[in-house]
Protein backbone atom coordinates (compact mmCIF):
# COMPACT_ATOMS: atom_id res chain seq x y z
CA UNK A 1 0.00 0.00 0.00
CA UNK A 2 1.41 3.56 -0.79
CA UNK A 3 -0.45 6.42 1.20
CA UNK A 4 -1.31 9.98 -0.41
CA UNK A 5 1.62 12.04 -0.80
CA UNK A 6 4.32 9.57 -0.89
CA UNK A 7 7.05 10.12 -3.56
CA UNK A 8 8.95 7.14 -4.99
CA UNK A 9 11.95 7.54 -7.30
CA UNK A 10 12.90 6.20 -10.18
CA UNK A 11 13.90 2.64 -10.42
CA UNK A 12 12.59 1.55 -7.00
CA UNK A 13 10.99 -1.38 -5.59
CA UNK A 14 8.61 -1.44 -3.21
CA UNK A 15 8.04 -5.78 -1.96
CA UNK A 16 5.39 -7.11 -1.88
CA UNK A 17 2.84 -6.67 0.60
CA UNK A 18 4.59 -3.49 1.70
CA UNK A 19 3.70 -0.04 3.26
CA UNK A 20 4.63 3.58 2.59
CA UNK A 21 3.56 5.50 4.84
CA UNK A 22 2.40 9.47 3.75
CA UNK A 23 4.54 11.96 2.61
CA UNK A 24 7.57 9.18 2.68
CA UNK A 25 10.41 10.07 0.37
CA UNK A 26 11.47 6.72 -1.22
CA UNK A 27 15.14 6.42 -2.53
CA UNK A 28 16.35 2.78 -1.88
CA UNK A 29 14.06 -0.37 -2.61
CA UNK A 30 11.76 -2.03 0.33
CA UNK A 31 11.59 -5.21 1.12
CA UNK A 32 9.02 -7.01 1.15
CA UNK A 33 6.25 -6.85 4.22
CA UNK A 34 8.28 -3.92 5.25
CA UNK A 35 6.49 -1.18 6.80
CA UNK A 36 8.55 2.36 6.05
CA UNK A 37 8.48 5.98 6.61
CA UNK A 38 9.99 9.84 6.36
CA UNK A 39 12.07 11.73 4.89
CA UNK A 40 14.22 9.39 2.90
CA UNK A 41 12.26 6.33 3.90
CA UNK A 42 13.14 3.96 6.55
CA UNK A 43 12.04 0.84 7.85
CA UNK A 44 9.84 1.16 10.83
CA UNK A 45 9.50 -2.16 11.27
CA UNK A 46 7.94 -5.67 9.21
CA UNK A 47 4.13 -6.89 9.06
CA UNK A 48 5.62 -9.76 10.58
CA UNK A 49 8.59 -12.08 11.76
CA UNK A 50 10.98 -13.04 9.56
CA UNK A 51 9.78 -17.27 9.49
CA UNK A 52 6.40 -15.78 8.27
CA UNK A 53 7.21 -13.57 5.73
CA UNK A 54 9.73 -16.35 4.42
CA UNK A 55 6.38 -18.40 4.57
CA UNK A 56 4.40 -16.00 2.70
CA UNK A 57 7.07 -15.21 0.19
CA UNK A 58 7.39 -19.10 -0.26
CA UNK A 59 4.03 -19.86 -0.47
CA UNK A 60 2.58 -19.10 -3.99
CA UNK A 61 -0.87 -17.98 -2.45
CA UNK A 62 -1.49 -15.80 -5.92
CA UNK A 63 -2.08 -18.85 -7.47
CA UNK A 64 -4.71 -19.82 -5.61
CA UNK A 65 -8.47 -19.51 -6.87
CA UNK A 66 -9.93 -16.12 -6.10
CA UNK A 67 -12.35 -18.17 -3.92
CA UNK A 68 -10.45 -20.02 -1.69
CA UNK A 69 -8.50 -16.85 -1.09
CA UNK A 70 -11.41 -14.94 -0.33
CA UNK A 71 -13.12 -17.82 2.15
CA UNK A 72 -9.31 -17.74 3.58
CA UNK A 73 -9.10 -13.91 4.04
CA UNK A 74 -12.72 -13.80 5.95
CA UNK A 75 -11.70 -16.22 8.25
CA UNK A 76 -8.62 -15.92 9.59
CA UNK A 77 -7.01 -12.41 9.86
CA UNK A 78 -3.98 -14.20 11.39
CA UNK A 79 -0.80 -15.10 8.51
CA UNK A 80 0.36 -18.17 10.02
CA UNK A 81 -3.69 -19.76 9.77
CA UNK A 82 -3.80 -18.53 6.49
CA UNK A 83 -0.97 -20.21 5.69
CA UNK A 84 -1.64 -23.30 7.95
CA UNK A 85 -5.24 -23.51 5.42
CA UNK A 86 -3.33 -22.88 2.08
CA UNK A 87 -1.51 -25.76 2.35
CA UNK A 88 -4.21 -28.12 2.73
CA UNK A 89 -6.26 -26.81 -0.10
Amino acid sequence: MISSNAIILENITIGTDAVVAASTVVNKDVPPHAIVGGVPAKIIKYRFNKKTINRLLNSQWSEASPKHLIQLTLYYSDANQFLTLLKNL
